[in-house]
């Protein structure tokens, strides 16, 4: 018999020092057909800045592919009518866990002179807070 692989788990609360935010991910429970996981966005007390630091976030994540798959998370502003969309791949240094990847955001444009800035990338970095 094979050995048993474990699961990567993306449960937890990861940290962004670009979005000013923590993500706190409960894995244990996923909904919809494609089984996202619920997603809080926590304010961290050290940024007072950051493209997602403020209350009107919501977000969700997918990590169904296991450890060296692709890691999405997605959030929007309803209000501001923005989304911002993470996909990056895990990996492990010193014991540490990280997501590497990149932000890629959507703006609600004003008028047609605007249209050029409303779609931008971000480079960034998800480290796993330390339990």
């Amino acid at each position: 018999m094979a050995a048993v692989t474990p699961v990567w788990d993306f449960g937890g609360t990861w940290s962004s020092e670009l979005a000013g935010v923590r993500f706190n991910m409960d894995s244990s429970i996923t909904v919809g057909v494609d089984n996202n996981i619920p997603v809080k966005i926590l304010q961290d007390g050290k940024r007072l800045i950051g493209f997602l630091n403020n209350k009107d976030w919501m977000a969700k994540a997918n990590a169904q592919y296991g450890r060296y798959g692709p890691v999405t998370l997605f959030a929007i502003n309803p209000l501001e009518k923005n989304v911002a969309v993470f996909v990056g791949f895990a990996h492990s240094q010193n014991n540490k866990d990280f997501v590497t990847g990149v932000w890629t955001m959507g703006r609600n444009c004003k008028s047609n002179l605007d249209i050029h800035q409303s779609v931008f990338n971000i480079p960034d970095v998800l480290c796993r807070d330390s339990t």
